[in-house]
């Protein structure tokens, strides 16, 4: 006898069944279907092919498609038009559930049915489903339906050759698709795997356009390397997520708000359909939750479960359970949980509710995810092995519920932040429930923390900077017990001001003051340990600080201090603590005496317990000489400062990081006495060390490297610097991130100095600091010193593009700003004053601007001393704005006193001496003039070379003086020699050079030698048109000057052309008030009157002169040329006598402003002297003309032609004014000169002889 197999327990039989195939030990679903009588083993007959086609369906579900499936582009191609490799392999479209599988592959099968391919859909959500699809997939291929029903009888693989055999087959092109196949087993068959190509799934065969299996199971494994190809789907870019919602919802918002919606949903494919289609449902309807984009997002806030909604009222649905909770965020991740669960993974649902009590939208570092770590959290029963967790953690992540991001540097993972928010909503509304999962994540995030390890040290911040994101939100979402700290809350506070500290060191200040918040609320409430809540606000009060807000930050330090003093001493270390960080803060306010005390006071208490050289007390003696040094009392800090240093070197060694700060502290206070070049030396020796000590990327020796390209900037030395400040700027992108405050502070210094090499040109840079202005705004207070220090380089670019009025009114606001906050005499303040008194000249504003700088003088005076290098480098301004006030001796006195006061190898002696040089040159001394050019040209060729800038400027200022003194062949002497010097350092198109190329084309000009002229000023404009634009203000001046090549060559007719373009575009630009436009206009009208067009000319000149009085002043030299020569016109019309008051007003100002006998005030009175004459006041004449004549004797020498021909003139005049021996003395006296010094046969001897003739025998004077 045969014995019988022993029974299957119901258990397996249910798995087999359901979990395999159903087709092991047919069912009675199966034997009902096709009528077998399983009772007596007679069957009916076999049913037809429409029976057993009335029984299923494999028709795809295109009605579930969108109108447009957006963002998928690149899968679609891939599933649609494989190559010849892929084609032959089955596609595996995995990803979390609600990512869009099932939409991807109905799209790729509409395309391919399109394209004529039969499309044969199988819901694979169980066997038997699979079994009834691939059953009626058979009789389509062509499966006689006796054939199948056999077939199906015998079950598994049997069943599974003949649907494959059919389709190998198969006359047509045909697409397979398994959709929802989330467990694997039920595309597999008894007896074999997904990898044997023997079951239901197997490669392409025959026509086939493809199999596709859409499955949330991404395990690759599964499937082998040899017959799939695997996709993995990821959300939507945010692009495409908020146009899906648009398309969906068109009436509730814009781009930005659907993005803004799209972003705070994950871009998750399911819950944008949902959210579109509740939107679109609730227009109109005034008692909707939410009719906007916005409104839905806030409405979320409240419960992530609000998106399911839109499932609500939705009728003619029957589909099974299982395929509603598929389209629902409250279930389609409870599938991938139950069937976890269903295949073994017992702890899949209590990892992911733990994990989900972190930050929802941050990755999760490894230390989060240490199985050893978790297994021994009080959730699990005792003694839980680790690898039970190390199989939950799998099991997420095949299922996409959590997801590895591979290319980072280290492999993060990180929970989808609805998969997050739907999972911890029970653990949020029912704390009681789940004290054991929050205590176990508030236990792992403390295990997961480097507390041990020294957060100053860069090397444990990737680790911190993984934990921070989660340390916010785990502090927010700590169910509050009300009742007094215990271990665990302790234990998470001390760490969370652990990593206050980290975040403090690191430079995110605001997120530093976000935590310390939570964590002071969690302290205070709790009554936690003093020492915990004086910690967690130290830091944040110095968070506070670093970001700007010093008031606030003094005003918590204060408070602490004094809560300090009151329980823990005055003299205990931690209220010590306290109290240096106030001094620290007083000082950067401004409040020197005040912090100079409080720092006394804590090294009297440091010395009594500590000594005097214990670390901590020099580091405060540190702090104070730096205070010191603010006072301008440099000589007491350096020798405090050099003490200090070489206690902490003594006590601590040479690398330790106080010694490396002290050392560039020391560098620092060099470079603020003027002594650049051993500035640079020690800050290079710092560099050194603390690249060997902290490394090259140490916030520290970031800052030194910072501080070294300020110095070389000092210097000149632009190539270097901006080697050393790139080099900062990229390591605080990498670290910080583009928007950093100090990465800002880098990308400033690197913009500035591309301005100053000429790299960028102004209305570039002027973008640029606009740019890091707005982005600072973000993070700072207006009046934060950054902010305003990018301000004012922004201001400083609008100067620079002739925007002088738009200038001044932001360096006012700075000034503003800095007062606001810091006071009057605070060095940020001052600063700003001086910024805007200068820029008030800059806008004719003269006298306003002296007496502003004049304040600057007096506060700075004060407070540093009149030794101070910047009192010095303020008096030599206040010199310079005199100077163009027309107060010439008040200007020289101030910048020779600021020249004493400078010392001999400090860059801004240049400047002062070349004001002084102006002054001397609007003295009408151009003779001394020349000479000290020609000291200073020869001192900076000793101490730099031939091609530095400081010497190529002192040339170049020699030659403008020489060009001016009327020696021009010498001045274009000088430019060629200082352009052949340049070329072995500075290209052909630096803004140095270029101003040399101009100045040798104006004194080329003025040669006569016209060509030469045009070629080099035409060549210059061709690089100012491409670097700097078309109507650049130096490109205008340039244009300018070649017009005037135009006018000196007599093409009158273009001249005018080009100069009334050039006065167009000019008044566009940069406005009436600028000084190209009205010197343009004077060229302008100055053609005119010499083409004899006077009327033309005087209207010309009342326009200019009326814009030349509102926005320059009476005074201004453009007002005065503008004014003389309007004079001059009336007169060459006949209207001398209305000439002659203007003429008058001309000369006294000029005399006034810059002195009786300079050029321009010796004109205008030999002007005055002929309107006079010829108005029929030949005596009135006669005077002016004897003070032009001794007037040019002085300048230029009385045997200068210019001085003879005047007193020849004044003769005429004296005679025809009836002083007849008056003129007689006169000419006697130019005979007797030029019979002494004239050239033999000069004929100016014949003429005054036979002119004294005639005025010999005229006795008739009066």
């Amino acid at each position: 006898m045969t014995a019988e197999p022993p029974e299957a327990s119901p258990e397996a039989t249910a798995n087999r069944v359901v979990g395999s195939t159903g087709l092991n030990a047919p069912g009675a679903e199966f034997h009902a279907a096709v009528n077998i009588n399983v009772g007596t083993g007679l069957t009916a007959p076999t049913p037809s092919l429409q029976e057993l086609l009335a029984l299923g369906s494999v028709e795809a579900p295109f009605g579930r498609l969108p109108e447009a499936v957006l963002g998928r582009d690149g899968i679609l191609t891939a599933l649609t038009q494989p190559n010849e490799v892929d084609r032959a392999r089955i596609d595996v479209l995995s990803g979390m559930g609600g990512v869009g599988k099932t939409t991807v592959a109905l799209s790729a099968a509409q395309q391919t049915k399109e394209a004529g391919a039969e499309v044969f859909w199988i819901h694979a959500s169980s066997a038997a489903a699979v079994a009834d699809g691939m059953r009626h997939v058979a009789l389509l291929a062509g499966a006689p339906a006796d054939h199948v029903a056999h077939a199906w009888e015998k079950g598994g693989r049997p069943a599974a050759d003949l649907v494959w055999r059919h389709l190998t087959a198969l006359d047509r092109p045909w697409l397979l698709v398994f959709d929802d196949a989330d467990d694997l087993d039920v595309l597999s068959c008894p007896g074999a795997a997904l990898t044997d190509a023997t079951s239901w799934v197997r490669p392409p065969v025959g026509r086939s356009q493809g199999v596709l299996v859409t499955t949330r199971d991404g395990n690759k494994r599964s499937w082998g390397d040899r017959i799939a190809r695997f996709h993995q789907l990821a959300v939507l870019a945010v692009e495409f997520a908020g146009q899906a919602l648009q398309k969906l919802a068109p009436e509730a918002g814009d781009t930005c708000s659907a993005r803004t919606l799209a972003d705070r949903l994950g871009f998750l494919p399911l819950a944008l359909h949902l959210a579109g289609t509740y939107l679109a449902q609730a227009y109109g309807d005034p008692l909707a939750e939410a009719q906007t984009f916005t409104e839905y997002i806030n409405v979320l806030e409240d419960s992530p479960l609000f998106l399911d909604d839109a499932t609500e009222g939705v009728y003619g649905d029957l589909r099974s359970e299982e395929e509603r909770a598929r389209r629902t965020i409250a279930g389609t991740w409870e599938l991938s949980l139950a069937l976890l669960e269903r295949q073994g993974t017992a702890h899949a649902r209590g990892v992911l509710q733990l994990l989900s009590c972190f930050a929802p939208a941050a990755s999760l570092p490894n230390s989060l995810l240490n199985p050893s770590t978790i297994a021994r959290l009080t959730m699990w029963p005792k003694d839980l092995e680790p690898r039970a967790i190390r199989k939950a953690l799998g099991g997420l992540r095949r299922f996409g519920l959590i997801v590895a991001e591979t290319l980072a540097a280290e492999p993060e993972y990180q929970i989808h932040r609805l998969v997050a928010e739907v999972s911890v909503a029970p653990l949020l509304s029912g704390h009681e429930d789940y004290g054991e999962v929050w205590d176990s994540a508030a236990d792992l995030l403390v295990a997961a923390t480097p507390h041990s390890e020294n957060p100053r040290d860069p090397s444990s911040w990737p680790a911190w900077q993984g934990l921070v994101p989660h340390w916010l939100v785990l502090l927010n979402r700590l169910p509050r017990s009300g009742a007094p700290a215990d271990d665990r809350l302790t234990a998470v506070l001390l760490c969370a001001g652990v990593a206050v500290s980290y975040l403090h060191f690191r430079g995110d200040f605001e997120t530093a003051c976000k935590l310390a918040d939570e964590a002071l609320e969690r302290s205070d409430s709790a009554a936690a340990n003093l020492w915990v809540g004086v910690n967690l606000r130290r830091h944040r009060a110095i968070a506070v600080k670093e970001m700007g807000d010093l008031k606030s930050a003094e005003s918590e330090l204060d408070r602490i201090a004094e809560e300090c003093v009151e329980r823990l001493g005055a003299a205990d270390s931690t209220t010590l603590s306290l109290r240096y960080e106030r001094a620290r803060v007083a000082s950067e306010r401004g409040k020197l005496a005040e912090a100079e005390h409080e720092y006394d006071e804590v090294i009297r208490h440091e010395t009594q317990l500590f000594g005097a050289e214990a670390a901590q007390t020099l580091r405060s003696r540190h702090a104070r000489a730096i205070c010191i040094r603010s006072m301008g009392r440099l000589d007491d800090a350096a020798a405090e400062g050099k003490l200090v240093l070489e206690g902490l070197r003594a006590e601590l060694g040479e690398r330790h990081p106080d010694v490396l700060e002290a050392q560039h502290e020391f560098a620092i206070s060099l470079r603020d006495q003027g002594e650049n070049e051993r500035a640079e030396e020690v800050f290079r020796q710092v560099l050194r060390l603390e690249e060997e000590a902290l490394g090259v990327e140490h916030p520290s020796t970031l800052i030194t490297r910072a501080n070294l390209a300020s110095t070389l900037i000092l210097r000149q030395e632009f190539t270097a610097a901006e080697v050393e400040i790139r080099t900062v700027l990229d390591a605080r992108i990498r670290i910080l991130g583009p928007d950093h405050p100090v990465t800002l502070d880098a990308r400033h210094v690197l913009t500035v100095l591309q301005m100053r090499q000429g790299e960028l040109d102004a209305r570039s840079a002027a973008a640029v600091f606009g740019e890091l202005t707005d982005a600072q705004r973000e993070q700072l207070t207006d009046d934060h010193p950054n902010v305003l220090v990018s301000r004012n380089s922004h201001a400083a670019a609008l100067r620079t593009l002739g925007e002088v009025t738009e200038s001044e009114s932001e360096y006012k606001a700075i000034l503003e700003a800095a007062t606001a906050r810091h006071g009057e005499q605070h060095p940020v303040t001052l600063n700003a004053r001086f910024a805007w008194a200068m820029a008030l000249g800059r806008v004719a504003r003269t006298d306003d601007a002296v007496s502003e700088m004049r304040k600057v003088l007096d506060l700075q005076d004060r407070v540093l001393g009149s030794s101070h290098r910047n009192v010095a480098s303020v008096r030599a301004s206040l010199g310079a704005l005199l100077l163009q006030q027309g107060n010439l001796d008040d200007a020289e006195a101030q910048l020779r006193q600021a020249l004493d006061t400078l010392p001999d190898d400090d860059a801004g002696r240049l400047d002062v001496r070349h004001d002084l040089v102006t002054v001397l040159h609007a003295r009408g001394r151009l003779r001394e003039a020349i000479r000290q050019l020609r000291e200073i040209a020869d001192a900076e060729l000793r101490r730099f070379g031939p091609a530095h800038p400081d010497t190529i400027t002192a040339r170049n200022s020699l030659g403008v003086t020489l060009k001016d003194f009327g020696k021009i062949e010498e001045a274009i002497l000088v430019y060629r020699e200082a352009l052949k010097d340049a070329a072995s350092k500075h290209s052909n198109d630096q803004p140095l050079v270029l101003t040399l190329r101009h100045n040798l084309a104006v004194a080329l000009r003025k040669q006569g030698n016209l060509d030469q002229a045009e070629k080099e000023h035409s060549a210059i404009l061709k690089i100012q048109e491409r670097r700097l634009g078309p109507e650049h203000p130096e490109t205008l001046a340039t244009r300018h000057s070649l017009a005037r090549i135009l006018d000196d060559r007599g093409a009158v007719t273009e001249a005018e052309a080009a100069y009334r373009e050039l006065l167009s575009a000019s008044a566009r630009v940069l406005g009436l008030k600028h000084r190209l436009t009205l010197f343009i206009w004077g060229n302008l009208a100055f053609l005119l009157s010499a083409q004899q067009r006077f009327a033309e000319a005087e209207a010309e000149y009342c326009d200019a002169l009326d814009a030349c009085q509102r926005f320059l002043g009476d005074d201004h030299p453009e007002t005065l040329t503008t004014n003389h020569n309007l004079a001059m016109a009336m007169a060459n019309q006949g209207r001398v006598a209305q000439a002659i008051p203007r003429f008058h007003d001309v000369v006294e100002r000029r005399k006034r402003t810059l002195g009786p006998d300079h050029s321009e005030t010796l004109i205008a009175r030999k002007n005055l002297g002929e309107g006079l004459s010829r108005t029929g006041q030949p005596a009135a004449g006669a005077k002016e003309f004897k003070k032009v004549a001794e007037g040019w004797a002085r300048t230029r020498g009385a045997g200068h032609e210019s001085v003879w021909d005047l007193r020849y003139r004044l003769a005429q005049l004296l005679w025809e004014a009836g002083q007849p021996r008056a003129a007689q003395h006169e000419l006697e006296t130019l005979l007797d000169l030029a019979q002494k010094d004239g050239p033999d046969g000069d004929p100016r001897i014949t003429t005054l002889q036979r002119v004294l003739m005639a005025v010999r025998a005229d006795d008739g004077d009066s």
